[in-house]
């Protein structure tokens, strides 16, 4: 989460387990994705870096690595005997590395996802996942607002996840500053634009910490 992400987010491996969390959760503070999370964010399918950029909400060990944010998925219980392999290798490569990694590694099933222990359904597939590219698509945060008001009306005999989702989320982004709000979407977009580099997501985030220093950003 947050710092945690900028120390793992641009290693060659990334091992989700079922106890990984992930999350950029700034606007909680009035404040905006930093650590490069920009480019990483930007650069995840459909409106998925908006949504987190925005909501600050948190995604799954499983849906981390769906997303592409990890490489693989280890079940815990593996995690031990993985580390003890990856340490007995001598002058490893990387193509050595992840072959090992791939030993122990998982598939995961879309179908899990928001299955377990009465999880509710993950945003990143089906209706819900739907509604969420919809609606986190606007380059203005107003327009974001009212597509979720328009999800939370509709009916339909598939739509109750979907407006359930739309209106929680709602919820949760009436709680955030609106500055950071604007500030967090602006910069996922100028990071999902052709030729940024992860470079470029530095400067500006150091422009927009910067910038709540000197005129504050949670208003």
């Amino acid at each position: 989460m947050g710092g945690g992400v900028g120390l793992s987010a641009y290693a060659p491996f990334r091992i989700a387990t079922p106890r990984t969390l992930f999350a950029m959760p700034e606007t909680k503070i009035g404040y905006a994705p930093d650590v490069g999370a920009t480019y990483v964010l930007a650069r995840l399918d459909g409106e998925v870096g908006a949504y987190l950029a925005l909501t600050g909400n948190t995604l799954t060990g499983e849906e981390t690595f769906r997303l592409g944010l990890a490489t693989h998925f280890v079940e815990t219980s593996h995690i031990a005997r993985l580390l003890e392999r990856l340490a007995g290798l001598e002058n490893p490569e990387r193509i050595q590395i992840n072959r090992t990694i791939e030993e122990f590694s998982e598939d995961v099933d879309g179908q899990r996802l928001g299955a377990k222990d009465g999880a509710p359904p993950s945003a990143i597939v089906g209706a819900v996942r739907r509604a969420l590219d919809y609606a986190f698509a606007p380059s203005e945060v107003e327009e974001i607002f009212s597509r979720l008001e328009e999800l939370s009306a509709q009916g339909g005999s598939d739509s109750s996840d979907a407006q359930r989702w739309a209106r929680d989320t709602l919820e949760t982004l009436k709680l955030r500053s609106p500055t950071s709000l604007r500030v967090s979407l602006e910069a996922v977009r100028r990071a999902s634009r052709d030729g940024h580099r992860l470079s470029d997501s530095f400067q500006m985030e150091l422009g927009i910490a910067t910038a709540c220093c000197v005129g504050g950003c949670v208003t």
